[in-house]
């Protein structure tokens, strides 16, 4: 009886395992919720393009290279102007429930300075849209809405499912002029089955998406504009029941008839090199060369780096919680610990060879 009840489960998980899967809304992650993922290095030869019918994908090969916390926030929690310019009440065209930091595609760099920038969506059973984006141009708040809004997804997903949406968005620069950003989104769900990546094995569909564009910048002063076409982007995403956002995401470029992997970044757990934490700035033989002063530190503390190859800076505390991420070329920077608990935290550095640690002593 037992084997038999055995032979039952076993078949019953293989099955599950193999049915074809729906997508809905609560398949993607909520205001407040944090996701791991991990940015693996691309490997040659990759086969990123096969899809079908119930097909098995197996990317347990993946390599992690540098890991990052994703977190959706509530529109309420940003600036108070873009929370009001995208408030979540029926009557506003733009209302949004879901938003996250991001940057900016379009270079004006040039022209003014761009930060702390954000995109709204508002998630539904319907769909997963992009109502706009709210940012700081030269120190001034500025709410840019979307003109035509851009669909990511359309619920229920399945296999077979097709759609193409236009979007875009103008934003104003002042005395200069502005941009006008177009783009076409396609999607088609052309595969589901079973996916493997070091997170797990798990039930997905498969979807592919296209991305063409191009932005219209427009020089008041010379009352002339002009057509930038953007490089096309492609994105290949396996997506799970309950996961949040895709388990697996291949990002391309697709350059003069040439498709090149530019990142991958699968879901993942935490992923700890080995650390040795016993003193406070002890660098090793191997070690990347770096310092971090003063310290202990109250308000802020600085992190100096010799080399320019391209790292990532990251501080945790010691429950691993992810405090600050980015991507660190040598330069001198500032972190600013004033709103951080007195306590022990670590600094990391990493690249594709090596990673080292630093304790900091906030106080």
């Amino acid at each position: 009886m037992r084997t038999c009840l055995t032979l039952v489960l076993f078949f019953y998980c293989f099955t599950s395992l193999k049915a074809q899967i729906t997508i809905g809304e609560n398949d993607f992650a909520n205001a407040d919720d944090t996701d791991r993922v991990s940015i693996a290095n691309i490997p040659s030869g990759l086969n990123y393009k096969a899809t079908g019918a119930d097909t098995t994908w197996d990317y347990s090969f993946l390599q992690w290279s540098s890991q990052r916390v994703d977190e959706l926030l509530n529109p309420t929690n940003t600036n108070v102007l873009y929370a009001l310019y995208f408030s979540n009440v029926s009557f506003n065209s733009r209302r949004s429930n879901l938003a996250s930091l991001g940057t900016l595609d379009i270079n004006i760099s040039s022209l003014l300075t761009v930060n702390a920038l954000y995109n709204y969506f508002y998630k539904s059973s319907s769909s997963y849209i992009q109502q706009g984006l709210g940012m700081s141009i030269d120190n001034i708040p500025t709410e840019v809405s979307m003109g035509a809004k851009d669909t990511l997804y359309r619920f229920p997903l399945k296999y077979g499912d097709a759609d193409q949406c236009a979007s875009s968005f103008k934003i104003n620069l002042p005395i200069i002029g502005g941009v006008l950003h177009t783009q076409t989104r396609t999607n088609q769900v052309d595969g589901w089955g079973v996916l493997t990546t070091p997170f797990g094995t798990f039930p997905v569909i498969r979807e592919y998406t296209q991305i063409v564009g191009y932005d219209s910048v427009y020089i008041d002063t010379l009352h002339a504009g002009l057509n930038v076409p953007l490089v096309e982007q492609r994105e290949y995403k396996w997506i799970g029941n309950g996961q949040k956002e895709p388990l697996l995401q291949v990002n391309t470029q697709y350059i003069l008839g040439i498709e090149t992997v530019t990142s991958i970044v699968y879901r993942d757990s935490v992923r700890n090199r080995p650390v040795v934490v016993s003193g406070i700035n002890e660098p090793s033989a191997n070690d990347l060369s770096f310092n971090v002063y003063p310290n202990p530190a109250s308000n802020h503390f600085l992190i100096s780096y010799s080399n320019e190859d391209e790292t990532q800076l990251i501080v945790a505390d010691l429950t691993g919680k992810e405090l600050m991420h980015k991507t660190f070329n040598g330069q001198l920077e500032t972190v600013d610990a004033s709103q951080w608990a007195k306590g022990v935290y670590l600094v990391m550095l990493t690249n594709d060879r090596q990673t080292s640690f630093r304790k900091v002593v906030i106080e």
